[in-house]
């Protein structure tokens, strides 16, 4: 997201984000939406949570969102959160 912007990313801004869970949703071979999962102990919060604007409303968000939280589960986080 930064490239676009003409943005870098610093060494220890991507060491930081090493153990960040990248979800992609996709239809056909086009990603339409987007979350991360970052581990915070045996917790795991949800970030930058996106939906392509034409898809909104369309339940894709929920779609993503359960998978994240399947997914959460199936690494052994005990619970998942945002805000």
């Amino acid at each position: 997201l930064r490239k676009p912007l003409g943005l870098t990313f610093r060494p220890n801004e991507l060491a930081r984000e090493k153990s960040h869970i990248h979800i992609a949703g996709y239809q056909g071979k086009k990603i339409v939406a987007t979350a991360v999962l970052v581990p915070k102990g045996k917790s795991c919060k949800v970030q930058r949570v996106a939906v392509k604007s034409n898809l909104q409303n369309s339940g894709i968000g929920q779609q993503l969102m359960a998978y994240c939280e399947m997914h959460a589960i199936s690494k052994g986080f005990q619970s998942i959160y945002c805000h």
